[in-house]
């Protein structure tokens, strides 16, 4: 029918593993706070994990939802998640056409405010 079916706020509450077992979603998007506590907590690893189990055996597209730190964006990309949303990777717009974003030069940062993990380099005047 030309329609796709997606499940928001997945792991938010109890609703969403229920419907996850009785729906085949085309998109499964991943509650901010299993993105965000699967850089702190084990079980919140284990939980993304198993969600994104059962995303790829229906062929589902996985979307992280809240990234907002370097560290979140690279504890999503290490489990195989290639879709994302949050304010590392942009800020909400009324703009139609997003900015590009370069994921390697995100993750290499110290917080989504864009300091660098480089040292910075100086200058020291000539004596």
């Amino acid at each position: 029918m030309g329609m796709r079916l997606a499940a928001d706020d997945v792991g938010a509450g109890n609703s969403g593993l229920r419907l996850l077992s009785q729906i085949h979603f085309d998109i499964v998007k991943i509650d901010l706070s299993l993105v965000q506590g699967g850089v702190m907590r084990d079980s919140s690893l284990a939980v993304l994990r198993a969600l994104l189990d059962l995303a790829e055996r229906w062929h589902a597209t996985v979307v992280a939802e809240g990234i907002e730190t370097p560290r979140q964006l690279e504890v999503v990309r290490g489990l195989g998640i290639s879709a994302g949303q949050g304010y590392l990777l942009g800020r909400p717009s009324a703009s139609l056409e997003p900015d590009p974003v370069d994921i390697d030069e995100l993750i290499s940062r110290d917080d989504w405010l864009g300091r660098s993990r480089k040292p910075a380099v100086t200058s020291t005047p000539a004596a």
